[in-house]
């Protein structure tokens, strides 16, 4: 197996885990701002 190979394998995974990282971030953020929102939602309503 030569170093360019190893390097190619190894790029792709750090590819992979990078975009998984990615879509991780957007899910949090997207969760975070949902449920900020439900939550100011429910404070309006209850008081």
């Amino acid at each position: 197996m030569s170093a360019e190979q190893e390097d190619v394998e190894g790029h792709d995974a750090s590819a992979r885990a990078r975009t998984w990282l990615a879509l991780a971030g957007w899910v949090v953020v997207a969760a975070a701002t949902i449920g900020s929102l439900l939550y100011t939602t429910l404070e309006r309503f209850t008081h």
